[in-house]
């Protein structure tokens, strides 16, 4: 089954609570591997088609590996409602996780973390031939997480990181076309909810060890949203120019300590190339 692998390498450019001069400069190296075909009907066993992306920070104030994600195909029907139309609805498994730090040593607090580990969920493909040389993608993702992670800005027993559970939704739109490149539009949503948690008062107020045992973090909930448009330009048949942003925003609410909002931005700017194997 084919192979395809991108390696980007460019520039990441990432601010400071939304301020767009106040920023932190870093190369940056994004690999990205495709394998087997989505919409095929030969894959029909589970993992015959996966994606895996990894991002990597080449200096800078950020994490060395800042974003890491994966979606395997488990079970999954094909369709061809359409002549050269093809859709495709199944289950998908998911591994999703963001790490960011603060962005300058003055930074108020960190952006935002998140990881679903545990991730399960129905998918749809659907591809759309607007011409010849045109076509349109469309992927959606309505996944449960059974287990992922958010940052807390107030629980300190040795992380910074609740834990929880809850929903996730993805959906990713590309225009594509073969002489000129393509165009994107990714919009990604998380919700984990933290069930249990104590107050500073419970904990301080109370001879239970149990209490002192808290595991899951800050009692509450984080929900995460992402608006990620790429231009993607053709130089050659294996090279292409990227130009990217990330929009992310954060909303922790916390039973027992204030709400916390987070936004920022971050334009990444690079070369990609793809080569495929066999």
């Amino acid at each position: 089954m084919p192979v395809n692998i991108s390696v980007s390498l460019g520039d990441r450019y990432m601010a400071d609570d939304n301020r767009f001069f106040r920023q932190n400069n870093n190369a940056y190296l994004e690999y990205q591997m495709n394998y087997g075909d989505i919409l095929s009907n030969e894959t029909t066993k589970p993992y015959d088609f996966f994606k895996f992306n990894v991002l990597f920070n080449l200096g800078g104030t950020q994490p060395i590996v800042s974003n890491v994600s994966l979606v395997a195909k488990l079970a999954a029907k094909c369709y061809e409602p359409l002549p050269g139309h093809k859709a495709l609805i199944g289950l998908f498994q998911h591994f999703d996780y963001y790490n960011s730090e603060i962005v300058l040593k003055d930074s108020k607090s960190i952006p935002f973390k998140l990881a679903e580990g545990a991730t399960f969920g129905l998918g749809m493909a659907y591809l759309f031939p607007a011409t010849k040389k045109v076509s349109i993608w469309h992927r959606t993702y309505l996944n449960l997480v059974l287990l992922g992670g958010t940052l807390t800005d107030y629980y300190r027993l040795g992380r910074n990181y609740n834990l929880g559970s809850g929903y996730s939704i993805k959906n990713y739109t590309s225009i594509e076309s073969r002489k000129y490149g393509s165009l994107d539009l990714n919009l990604f949503y998380y919700n984990l909810f933290t069930w249990k948690g104590y107050s500073d008062a419970e904990i301080k107020s109370t001879e239970d060890p149990y209490l002192y045992l808290n595991t899951q973090g800050d009692k509450g909930n984080t929900a995460f949203f992402i608006l990620n448009p790429v231009m993607n330009l053709n130089l050659s048949s294996c090279l292409r120019a990227t130009f990217g942003s990330f929009l992310y925003y954060r909303r922790s609410h916390y039973d027992y300590h204030e709400d916390v909002t987070s936004s920022t931005f971050e334009i990444r700017l690079g070369l990609k190339y793809t080569f495929g194997l066999k």
